[in-house]
Order: structure tokens, then sequence, then C-alpha cells
């Protein structure tokens, strides 16, 4: 995955999730681009006190492309399959906009 630090500073957020707008991000991309769309996409991290901020850009390349059709067929497998795998609560999950599939 080609990505270019436009600015950095010292962040202590969570690397994990990081990982997981990234992704989202990709799929988006990936979206677009089989519609004809192609287009640079931008995270940007802003710390709690909001004095720090952090900005990655990201071009869709044919490795991420692969990835993302590899975690479709993890999930379609998830879900065509027959047993639903356990949950497991990490320090983030109270947090997760999906938390109620998983606990409640």
């Amino acid at each position: 995955m080609q990505h270019r630090i436009v600015q950095d500073e010292q962040f202590t957020h969570n690397y994990g999730l990081d990982q997981a707008a990234k992704w989202q991000l990709i799929y988006y991309l990936w979206i677009l681009r089989q519609k004809g769309i192609y287009r640079r996409g931008r995270l940007e991290f802003i710390e709690v006190n909001k004095k720090l901020k952090r900005t990655v850009l990201y071009d869709l390349k044919n490795s991420d492309v692969e990835m993302i059709r590899h975690y479709i067929k993890e999930i379609e497998d998830l879900v065509n399959g027959d047993k639903v795998p356990d949950a497991v609560k990490k320090r983030h999950c109270i947090k997760c906009a999906y938390y109620e599939y998983c606990f409640i």
C-alpha cells in the first residue's frame, strides 16, 4: 500500500483502530474504482485535546484490492458458516458501534 504521511506528530491513539479506519477507506476507494471513479483517500487523526493532528493519504494499489477481496471472502465464509465465533471482549469494545451485536 502506498501511503504518504503529510503531517506527523506524537500520538497515543490505538493502532488497531487506525488499521480499521485505513481498511474501511481502502474499501470505499475500491468501490469507487469499480464505478470508474479514481480518487485518493485521506484519513485525519485528531488527538483528544485537538492540538495534534496527523493526516495520511492513501492511493489504492493492486495489493490492496487483493487484500480487500481476501477480507470479503473471509466475511462471506463467516456469514455463511454454521458456527458463530465466540465474542472476544477488548478495551475498545465498549465504544464500538457494533457492541450490541457481540454482547447483547
